[in-house]
């Protein structure tokens, strides 16, 4: 596994939470949210190939590369669901260099995107 933190001011230094997935059109906008600190924030994905959301604990094998205290927002470099994926006949895009992987983490649920391009990531006011 080989992950990098995408580099943000918009950090969370307490527990969060995936609070919303919103799907639409082949757009996708996961917001997570900071209770104690009253902090909401959106990653926006314009295209993307495919998602999954999981419990954290589902995912062990991302742990402990993507369990950043501060971030939230990572970039699957090998060795996660894209790879995953690609070990099954049926997935057509396995040959495609161009899809990113991504992982959004929080406390209680973690999404998988596989997208063409890097999430926007704005301020979210509920």
């Amino acid at each position: 596994m080989k992950a990098r933190a995408l580099k943000s001011t918009m950090m969370f230094h307490s527990r969060s939470d995936v609070t919303q997935v919103c799907y639409d059109l082949g757009k996708l906008t996961v917001t997570v949210e900071s209770l104690e600190e009253n902090k909401s924030y959106q990653a926006s994905f314009a295209e993307i190939c495919g998602f999954r959301l999981l419990d954290e604990g589902d995912l062990l094998e991302f742990w402990p590369t993507c369990s950043d205290a501060e971030h939230w927002v990572f970039q699957i470099e090998e060795g996660g669901w894209y790879a995953q994926e690609s070990l099954r006949p049926g997935f057509l895009r396995k040959d495609i260099a161009a899809i990113q992987e991504f992982l959004i983490t929080s406390s209680t649920g973690c999404v998988s995107v596989l997208a063409w391009d890097e999430p926007e990531i704005k301020s979210w006011q509920v």
